[in-house]
């Protein structure tokens, strides 16, 4: 048995229109890649961690946020 969970960062939903009163693209600059996700990356994913390739992993919470997670990306004031 594996058990494993998938954490999104900001996602183009409708969701993420609520908190930033309709401009989601207020969360790209928050990103390191500079965007927000779609949920076909999301579906990817969960699609990848239903098949066989993924057969090894177990315990495991997938982040997938552009790397919002892991903080902003440091840039020296000018």
């Amino acid at each position: 048995m594996r058990i494993n969970a998938v954490g999104p960062g900001p996602i183009n939903t409708p969701m993420i229109q609520i908190p930033t009163d309709g401009h989601p693209e207020q969360f790209a600059s928050m990103v390191p890649m500079n965007r927000i996700g779609t949920p076909k990356e999301i579906g990817n994913a969960v699609l990848w961690l239903f098949s066989n390739e993924s057969s090894y992993v177990t315990g495991h919470t997938l982040m997938i946020d552009g790397g919002y997670c892991a903080g902003p990306l440091f840039s020296p004031s000018n």
